[in-house]
């Protein structure tokens, strides 16, 4: 999970030189014996192209 995020940061820190970079954290269904936690990563930056967003769940892309 550390790296993830690094990863992630990272990125969208290389690729936006004007704007914002917002990380979130939420806890759903808090009550459960399951825990769920979604992790948000949203820039201003370039994007990711149609092309290459298809692959960014692929191992070593």
């Amino acid at each position: 999970m550390q790296q993830l995020l690094y990863n992630l940061v990272g990125n969208a820190n290389k690729f936006t030189s004007n704007g914002q970079i917002k990380v979130g954290l939420y806890i759903v269904n808090e009550f459960s014996k399951k825990l769920n936690l979604p992790l948000t990563v949203e820039d201003t930056g370039i994007g990711i192209s149609n092309e290459d967003l298809k692959n960014v769940f692929e191992d070593y892309y």
